[in-house]
């Protein structure tokens, strides 16, 4: 990453929302050869007006689920209005007579005039009836499937998202209305109609696993899919069947194994003796339920084979931000006041228990994600990553977070990988585990590297590289002494944890956390969530410094920031986890 500014460009922050649309089904009757089964996968994110993340993750995750339980699939990443209207034709005509059709959308979607609508890529949205024109009908998508006549179809919709265009239309209608299931379809909801879901991803790995699993009967499918999604999203989302008029039992991934059925014993007719009168039984009083374990503070927690160890930090308060006289420091050692000027004004915080990685996501714990679920990483399926490629500081597309210029260990932190990259793996986490997983906030990220601290490090007002991991030969920050440059990431268990039990809170890679950029923190949230409305450009926050910049960009209060789609071969990211404590 360059020591220069970083400048942001003005414009209105990204505002993150998910429309699926999926049909999906396998038909499991007994004693029957499967007939044909399709499926159409649309996913939408190119939007000039508030541009998506998730749906190409998605559309891989279902086309992965299908394809593993024979359904010939079929695909289209941001298609414009007529794209997307001839991709359904084209579906419906060949959804003919099969036993099972399966369409899958993943775009922006709203509600309006009473109807539900599916936003194409190019649309115009300045009025509410612009959605009649601009945008596609999501019954007349219906109508399309019914007139296929498919032996059966099931619609689910997670397009219960805020609406993009409700400032231009004046709309205060959320998430999506209820709709009419023809004959032999179920109509699914993301969550209950007229609310809204969170952008997290949840939602689709979760229905693209369950379609997996042998055995299960449709209602069973999305009965636990509802389980898994209100699990993980610590009851702040709740899928619902909207509409089902399927009547026969359909099996996603093959019927259960038979069952054998004893005949009944034939006993007989007995005169049956006198019982003598007994006294009532005594009242049973109930078993109180358990109270959950309540995880305290310094406690590790390993919740699963491939999940990173954490440790609980204690709840606290703490003044968030640096002071004059430590800005004054760090210009003196390098930074721009413009810089640390956005580490103002300082304000209180108060932070609940939670849990957080003792480590970096290691490039081990990474490569384990990415064999599970064939994940490529942006740098992979793009140009690569920011590396020295020997000469010179460039993207390259010989670098990724398997490759990234020099000699990694597995307990070496991952880089080269974006924060889309990092949200993947979070949501894979957060479902091999049934635990709520997530990025840090910047305010806990802060919390964190200080663990009761208000100096520049939490050691103290000057640094040493025996003490962290960067460059110590081009400057030095508050008198410190100059060290030596390894020119490498170092194992993440390198150094001297911190009193909260954390490892290299300072230096050795860049952290991405949760929240978007902001110039400054007026207006910040006091309660240590994360600050994901209002932002200053596209842009997501990284803390912590690496191990390839000056002392001062590793400072407790020091803020970073790129695009989500940005990696670079010294930026990483650190896991927390939520405590649903009673």
């Amino acid at each position: 990453m360059p020591t220069s500014s970083h400048p942001i460009p003005n414009g209105r922050g990204r505002y993150l929302v998910l429309l699926m649309l999926s049909l999906c089904l396998q038909w499991g009757l007994t004693g029957r050869v499967h007939a044909q089964r399709v499926a159409l996968l649309i996913g939408n994110a190119s939007y000039q007006t508030a541009p998506l993340r998730n749906p190409p993750n998605d559309v891989r995750e279902m086309e992965s689920a299908l394809t593993a339980i024979g359904f010939k699939v079929q695909k289209v990443l941001n298609a414009n209005q007529n794209q997307m209207k001839r991709a359904v034709r084209d579906f419906g005509n060949l959804a003919q007579g099969a036993e099972v059709a399966f369409l899958y959308y993943s775009g922006h979607g709203t509600q309006a005039g009473g109807e539900n609508y599916l936003l194409p890529i190019g649309a115009t949205i300045e009025k509410e009836a612009d959605y009649e024109v601009e945008a596609v009908s999501a019954n007349a998508l219906m109508r399309q499937i019914a007139g296929a006549r498919p032996r059966a179809a099931i619609v689910v919709l997670d397009a219960c998202r805020d609406n993009p265009y409700a400032s231009v239309t004046k709309s205060t209608s959320k998430g999506l209305s209820r709709m009419d299931a023809p004959t032999s379809t179920m109509i699914a909801f993301a969550t209950s109609p007229n609310n809204t879901a969170s952008d997290d991803g949840f939602y689709a790995r979760a229905l693209a696993a369950r379609l997996k699993a042998p055995g299960m009967e449709l209602i069973d499918v999305f009965r636990d899919t509802t389980a898994d999604v209100r699990r993980l999203s610590g009851g702040k989302q709740e899928p619902r069947i909207s509409e089902m008029s399927i009547t026969e039992r359909i099996y996603l991934a093959g019927q259960p194994a038979a069952v054998r059925t004893e005949p009944p014993v034939q006993v007989a007719s007995i005169r049956p003796e006198p019982v003598p009168a007994a006294a009532p039984p005594a009242p049973v009083q109930p078993p109180q339920p358990a109270r959950p374990a309540v995880p305290s503070a310094g406690q590790t927690l390993k919740e699963c084979a491939q999940c990173p160890e954490l440790v609980v930090l204690p709840g606290g308060t703490f003044t968030m931000g640096s002071s004059a006289a430590e800005q004054a420091l760090a210009n003196a050692g390098g930074l721009d006041k413009k810089i640390t000027d956005r580490e103002s004004p300082q304000h209180s915080v108060s932070i609940k228990s939670f849990a957080a990685g003792k480590y970096a996501v290691t490039k081990g714990e990474f490569a384990a994600f990415a064999k599970a679920t064939s994940y490529q990483t942006e740098a992979e399926k793009g140009d690569g990553c920011d590396g020295w490629t020997g000469s010179e500081w460039k993207k390259d597309k010989a670098f990724n977070w398997r490759n990234v210029g020099f000699k990694q260990a597995e307990g070496h932190p991952v880089v080269c990988v974006s924060w889309n990259d990092a949200q993947a793996y979070t949501r894979w986490i957060s479902l091999s585990s049934g635990k709520p997983y997530r990025l840090l906030s910047e305010a806990e990220r802060e919390y964190a590297a200080r663990s009761g601290s208000q100096t520049a490090f939490w050691w103290g007002k000057s640094i040493s590289t025996a003490q962290a991991n960067y460059d110590g030969t081009a400057t030095s920050y508050n008198g410190s002494a100059k060290g030596d440059w390894r020119k490498a990431t170092v194992a993440v268990n390198s150094f001297k944890a911190n009193p909260f039990g954390l490892y290299n809170v300072h230096g050795n890679v860049w952290e991405w956390v949760e929240d978007c950029f902001h110039d400054n923190y007026s207006g910040a949230p006091s309660d240590g969530s994360a600050w994901t409305t209002s932002c200053s450009g596209d842009y997501r926050v990284l803390r912590g410094g690496s191990w390839d910049i000056i002392p001062a960009y590793l400072r407790s209060a020091f803020r970073y920031w790129y695009t989500p789609d940005f990696r670079d071969y010294d930026s990483g990211f650190r896991l927390a986890r939520t405590l649903l404590t009673p």
